[in-house]
């Protein structure tokens, strides 16, 4: 959270983003190959929206404190913070 504001860190942030994006444009080109399907979406698109929805699942998950705020589970996380 500190990197976007930093302006020493965020061109290396924005840089590991688009290469990140750039990986996974690839790899969702790579998979509609393998299958024979085409996108019915650029591929640059569907990899913005996965790792949104992986970044969204990863701070939840990080921001959840104990085994009580995740359904179906009980008690604390281990090494979790009150």
């Amino acid at each position: 959270m500190f990197a976007p504001r930093s302006p020493t860190l965020s061109d290396s942030l924005d840089s590991h983003c688009r290469k990140v994006t750039e990986v996974m444009a690839r790899l969702v080109n790579e998979a509609a190959k393998h299958t024979g399907r085409p996108l019915a979406h650029p591929a640059e698109s569907i990899a913005r929206f996965f790792l949104a929805g992986s970044d969204g699942l990863t701070m939840q998950r990080l921001s959840l404190r104990t085994r009580r705020d995740v359904p179906g589970r009980k008690g604390r996380v281990r090494g979790g913070h009150r």
